[in-house]
């Protein structure tokens, strides 16, 4: 090849984007005591903070003429420019109310609310709001009580992605013959009527010329979807109630503790529907949800070319399915000084067990619940273990020297293939795994120490995964959207044993 005929072959592409968010923010805080505003039975006197924001977010993406042309090879057709924003005004009133005060049975019960109100140029109108109580009997033992209705509106990227037409997961056309040479299709003609076929075009197919005014034929490979982001996503919206204890016994004057339990249940989850679903869900019932999300072409069939000109099923972002997360989360602190001068000794832990990690992918879709499971199905970027914790120890020396060993522990996870739940079992392997069947348990232990040798200089070192664990090895199949493209979990220690050797000088 000379060089003439590679500068002709030869294109470059260049493209840049861009991300920004501008923020305007005041708000005011107010003690009302001065003013009376307070119980007859509080010391302390009402606190108000009120305030108002405005937000502006841009997305920007600008490939050249070569992008843009579809010309250049490896790029899967043209990209497309992006220039969207929206924004958002906001206002904001928070509420903190002393009921009673060092009163018999009352040390202390105070009230907190607030309330936002936001209009997002793209979803509208949303209101938040949150309500907790907190009541201590004693000094010793505090109650807590909240519940908190969230949103979160949909952000750029699901708006505005170009939507783009490809090949989608689902093989085959119900609607169309099943063989070359026959006329029978594996669904009936009233549910195919359901997904746009019309009664002319049903039976017609392989046994029909090419080219015919009133021909379905089966997918090519695999029918088309049309894929990208959605300007009509509506916010997702959460309620979450919370309960909690905490504990600084006066009996136990370097003890601190607290114990919550959270439930947090989600609507209106942002997501895609699998297309095989959302054919199945169409042929069976006729729902509009379902059927309004499949287009075919003038000829009734699911493959094309364009998204204009039909043949696919849609695979862009929409409002659909559900979930729930509820656990414990458990703090605790406690320090022991030591006799003659020999320094002091503390421990932290904190642990966290997950009651339910639930989920409904789509519109009357069964709930399947992945706490304490792993796998694809159930796959969020990490396993989901039924307890883990971290515990840590901490010698503060007289000699200006910090001694620190840390048990880190993730508890079980089983392979969500393997589960009895309808949802998830056999859904990746298509029979129960002997093989892969859970990860153990997983314990690691990190020492690390701290010389403050002056005022001005600090030597830190340390050793991660002191034993040298490997991380558990999994088929990447059956995790195929962990982080990283991993046969492991990222949440695992992926290079076994880390040693670190640190100084920090500081100049004044």
């Amino acid at each position: 090849m000379t060089t003439q005929q590679l500068a002709y072959l030869y294109t470059p592409g260049t493209d840049r984007g861009t991300n920004s968010e501008q923020i305007v923010h005041v708000d005011a805080t107010g003690q009302l005591a001065r003013y009376g505003a307070t119980s007859p039975w509080a010391r302390d006197g009402f606190a108000v903070n009120a305030g108002a924001e405005h937000r502006s977010e841009t997305l920007n993406f600008a490939p050249d003429a070569a992008e843009l042309s579809g010309a250049l090879a490896g790029y899967s057709g043209a990209l497309v420019a992006i220039d969207k924003r929206y924004s958002v005004d906001e206002g904001f009133l928070e509420l903190r109310i002393p009921v009673a005060q060092g009163q018999p049975g009352v040390h202390d019960l105070t009230i907190d609310s607030g309330f936002r109100y936001s209009d997002y140029s793209t979803a509208g109108v949303t209101n938040t709001y949150k309500f907790e109580v907190q009541y201590a009997p004693l000094p010793d033992v505090r109650l807590r009580l909240s519940y908190d209705r969230v949103m979160r509106a949909p952000n750029l990227i699901e708006l505005y992605t170009p939507q783009a037409y490809g090949q989608g997961s689902v093989s085959n056309d119900p609607c169309a013959p099943t063989q070359a040479g026959t006329k029978h299709a594996s669904a009936s003609l009233t549910a195919c009527e359901r997904s746009g076929v019309t009664a002319a075009q049903y039976g017609n197919g392989f046994g029909v010329a090419a080219g015919g005014t009133n021909t379905i034929v089966q997918c090519t490979a695999n029918c088309g979807q049309v894929s990208g982001g959605n300007p009509a996503l509506a916010p997702e919206i959460a309620d979450t109630w919370s309960a909690g204890l905490s504990l600084t016994p006066t009996a136990l004057p370097n003890f601190t503790g607290s114990i919550d339990y959270y439930h947090i249940s989600l609507g209106k989850a942002i997501g895609t529907i699998p297309a095989s679903i959302i054919l199945t869900q169409c042929l069976d019932t006729g729902n509009p949800i379902y059927c309004s999300q499949i287009v075919r072409t003038p000829q009734g069939k699911l493959s094309g070319a364009t998204i204009a000109g039909g043949g696919y099923i849609l695979q862009t972002n929409v409002n659909t399915g559900a979930a729930l997360v509820s656990g414990i989360d458990l703090q605790s602190n406690y320090r022991w000084p030591l006799a003659n001068g020999w320094g002091t000794l503390s421990a932290s832990l904190n642990g966290s067990w997950n009651q339910h990690n639930s989920f409904s992918p789509y519109q009357g879709a069964p709930s399947s619940d992945c706490a304490g499971l792993f796998g694809n199905t159930c796959l969020n970027g990490s396993v989901n273990p039924a307890w883990r914790h971290n515990l840590r120890i901490n010698w503060d020396t007289p000699w200006r020297v910090l001694l620190s060993a840390q048990w880190r522990f993730i508890g079980r996870s089983s392979f969500d293939n393997n589960s009895t739940q309808p949802l998830l079992q056999n859904q990746e392997e298509g029979f129960f795994d002997p093989v892969v069947t859970h990860i153990p348990n997983y314990s690691y232990l990190d020492l690390s120490a701290i010389w403050q040798a002056t005022r001005s200089i600090e030597m830190r070192a340390g050793i991660n995964n002191v034993l040298d664990k490997d991380p558990p090895f999994i088929p990447s199949g059956d995790i195929s959207g962990s982080a990283g493209g991993l046969n492991t979990f990222p949440v695992y220690d992926l290079l076994g044993r880390d040693i670190f050797v640190a100084f920090r000088a500081r100049f004044r």
